[in-house]
């Protein structure tokens, strides 16, 4: 095992150099920190598949998207007749984020990188569909990992399908009518990878410099690394039985590490938050959000290994001493499946709104993120992906493995946590 693992260091090491020296990390999606932001990135997809747009590439990259992101083909004359928009607007104030629309048909895609989803977004977009008089429509929902959206979001899943659960093909058919679920890291990677091998494309040095960062961002975002890396590694494993069984030995070990990495940092806050929070406001009585403490070692062994108990998350929330009006205000922490993000809610879900939310957060000057669950939400960044990814380990839960840098993490976190709870009682009359 310590043979293998200092021959895939070598090779790590080798290509990390190798992106040093030829400024790969030098990527303007990362450098301006819009890699995860949806809105950008939309703009930037926008940009491509539109055939007015700035690449001056005409319906080039239209084409390659209706074929690759899409799934299917359109001929030159329906090309010729596509418009493409940007976060427009309907009704209840939505904005659909892409929408492509031809002679024959109206293309909705929404599009989720870590947002939730909002209460009956996708059934708005497919209403405002059928409205559009077109022979053909179908709502796009563009992820990470192609999963599907909430039932909150897509209520013709669980209403009008449920009567035919008894019989997969016909669900199948009827469902994929209505929504298909697409990723970043199959459709949008392949479209990519295949507009950059067009010849057309291939003396346009400021285009493809472009369109190379957006993929290296794919592949970031999806936890893909270097296919070169990949190459190298798989040798190691070619016709070596005792090298696989090494490996085998090891990726057993994985989510056994992943819960006890994850385990002490939430022992490590539990205890510190309550702790400097005491120190501060010592007459106060400092409770737990109980709907965290129950299960939370289970939560966190089914977070790690890709699965999740019902619609629960590990987390640890202290509930403030003021209250907005009558409702108890929680701050605290939450892991899922793309990170751990900071959290201000009110406790009680029934008496959460997106205008209370948004009231509250203007009150304690933490506008941003707010909907109709949180009243703030952030991430928690930590080493060179920011995020710390649980479920798919990348360079930052690697950094977490060391204790030192472990204690850090904690400690940042506790320190957010007691600035949360300081505004909280100082902003809240």
């Amino acid at each position: 095992m310590k043979q293998l693992l200092a021959e895939v260091k070598g090779i790590v090491d080798k290509y990390n150099k190798i992106d040093e020296v030829t400024g790969k990390n030098f990527n303007i999606f990362n450098v301006l920190e819009v890699s995860d932001k949806e809105v950008l990135i939309c703009r930037f997809i926008f940009q491509l598949i539109n055939p007015y747009g700035l690449h001056n590439q005409n319906s080039l990259f239209l084409k390659k998207f209706f074929d690759d992101v899409l799934g299917f083909s359109v001929d030159d004359e329906e090309l010729k007749t596509a418009l493409v928009s940007k976060e427009l607007l309907i009704k209840n104030d939505r904005r659909i984020d892409l929408v492509i629309e031809t002679k024959n048909r109206v293309i909705p895609i929404e599009v989720k990188i870590y947002a939730n989803d909002q209460k009956n977004q996708c059934d708005d977009y497919l209403d405002w569909a059928t409205k559009q008089n077109k022979d053909d429509y179908i709502l796009y929902y563009l992820t990470l990992d192609r999963h599907y959206p909430s039932e909150e979001s897509f209520l013709y899943s669980k209403n009008e399908l449920r009567k035919y659960k008894c019989d997969g093909d016909i669900y199948e058919e009827l469902e994929e009518k209505k929504l298909k679920c697409i990723s970043f890291k199959d459709e949008i990677k392949s479209w990519i990878e295949n507009c950059l091998e067009d010849v057309n494309v291939l003396d346009k040095n400021q285009i493809v410099d472009n369109l190379l960062q957006f993929l290296n961002t794919i592949k970031e975002l999806c936890n893909m690394g270097n296919d070169k890396i990949t190459d190298e590694i798989q040798k190691l494993f070619e016709n070596n039985a005792d090298n696989f069984k090494s490996y085998l030995a090891m990726k057993n070990c994985e989510n056994d590490i992943k819960t006890s990495v994850l385990n002490e940092i939430f022992e490590g806050i539990t205890v510190g938050a309550i702790d400097e929070i005491k120190k501060k406001y010592p007459l106060h009585s400092i409770k737990t959000d109980e709907i965290y403490d129950d299960n939370r070692n289970n939560e966190i062994k089914a977070l790690c290994s890709g699965d999740r108990i019902g619609d629960k998350l590990p987390g640890f929330a202290i509930i403030c001493n003021k209250k907005y009006i009558n409702d108890e205000i929680c701050v605290g922490i939450e892991v899922n499946k793309n990170g751990i993000y900071y959290e201000i809610y009110l406790k009680d879900c029934k008496a959460r709104s997106a205008s209370k939310n948004v009231e509250i957060a203007r009150t304690i000057n933490k506008e941003g993120n707010s909907d109709g669950t949180w009243i703030w939400w952030e991430w928690c960044e930590f080493g060179p992906n920011d995020k710390v990814d649980f479920c798919n380990p990348n360079d930052s839960f690697a950094e977490l493995i060391n204790k030192d840098n472990r204690a850090k993490f904690i400690k940042t976190i506790i320190e957010v946590i007691v600035n949360l709870y300081k505004t909280i009682e100082e902003k809240i009359v």
